[in-house]
């Protein structure tokens, strides 16, 4: 892996980067209390941030901005007031230094969760879940897709119950993990082709497994647990999963990287890229070898975010570094972009 890039942005950063696109949308922490964050925009060519969004869109008091998303043509975001559990879903265009006009796609009410989001295909993605201890805990749970800039809403999956992982990117893809409508708790994940919402392909887990993270990688899917099943000698432990080749979700041989998971797995040429305790790691899975991304002396103790998912040759990661005691530097987030490229 080389490394393209190192950016430095505020202390607190949060980033989110999507397969194939030339930039990365960044949740930036303010110096006051309204608003606490905004969007920035990173181009992973040369590190420039550009703030597109300076507060919600959202008139009343006491919305913020959670979370966002973008490729090269488009950015949703999320919005959320803490006082009345009223949250909403925003997307727009964008042109990499400004956004176009913000379209309300949906909104709701505190027994749904704020929606996860992610970006495929153009388009804007949000998975709605009722909460899990709310009056709409039995209710289904729903994937809709809205073009950027435009009001169309579409619903692109329905599932019996919650989906027990977000939507997560493969690019042109979008992996989600719905509950069949069986008598028993089946969870399948799910590749859905972001332009005709088919779905592209499935992986049905044994009964009662529940995955933290799926996402769809090198052509195969990937899931992970942070918890333990009896399930005899096979797929049963913590760890994230894939199968050694293609055909390894139909009979063929799994590998487990043993660590606990806190991120969804990303691919870049031979190697399976996965968050490890503390440094980001990649695993040639066929030869059992690997490396691991060494993370700066002083970064904060959780170490290196894997930023990117699905298959791609641009990874990006990112890292808190906090002041050094008795400075009176703020400290920093540190963005790294690496490449992948035959030797």
């Amino acid at each position: 892996m080389q490394l393209e890039g190192e950016y430095q942005l505020p202390y607190g950063t949060l980033v989110w980067a999507t397969p194939q696109s030339t930039c990365a949308a960044c949740l930036l922490p303010t110096d006051s209390a309204s608003p606490l964050t905004q969007v920035g925009l990173l181009s992973l060519s040369d590190g420039t941030c550009t703030t597109v969004l300076d507060g919600p869109a959202s008139q009343e008091n006491g919305f913020d901005i959670y979370e966002a998303a973008c490729d090269d043509s488009g950015v949703i975001w999320t919005e959320a007031n803490c006082l009345t559990g009223q949250w909403r879903v925003y997307q727009a265009t964008h042109s990499g230094t400004s956004i176009g006009s913000p379209v309300l796609v949906d909104q709701g009410e505190s027994e749904y969760e704020i929606p996860s989001i992610a970006v495929a295909g153009g388009k804007a993605f949000w998975q709605v879940l009722p909460d899990a201890n709310g009056t709409a805990s039995a209710e289904d749970s729903l994937l809709k897709a809205a073009t950027f800039g435009q009001s169309d809403v579409a619903e692109m999956w329905r599932s019996t119950g919650r989906m027990s992982t977000p939507p997560y990117s493969t690019g042109d893809g979008i992996v989600i993990t719905p509950r069949l409508n069986t008598s028993g708790v089946y969870h399948q994940i799910t590749l859905i082709d972001a332009a005709s919402g088919q779905m592209m392909d499935s992986l049905t887990l044994p009964a009662s497994m529940k995955p933290l993270e799926a996402g769809y990688v090198n052509g195969r899917f990937t899931f992970s647990f942070d918890g333990w099943y009896s399930y005899g000698d096979g797929i049963s432990q913590i760890g994230t999963y894939v199968p050694v080749d293609e055909e390894g979700a139909n009979g063929g041989q799994w590998f487990r990287f043993g660590r606990t998971p806190t991120a969804a797995p990303a691919w870049a040429g031979p190697y399976l890229i996965v968050k490890s305790t503390m440094s980001v790691a990649g695993v040639d899975v066929a030869s059992r070898t690997m490396f691991t991304i060494e993370c700066p002396d002083g970064c904060d103790d959780y170490g290196e975010y894997l930023a990117v998912t699905g298959t791609t040759d641009t990874l990006v990661t990112y890292i808190g570094m906090p002041a050094d005691e008795g400075s009176d530097d703020e400290g920093h987030t540190l963005v790294r972009v690496w490449r992948y490229s035959e030797a």
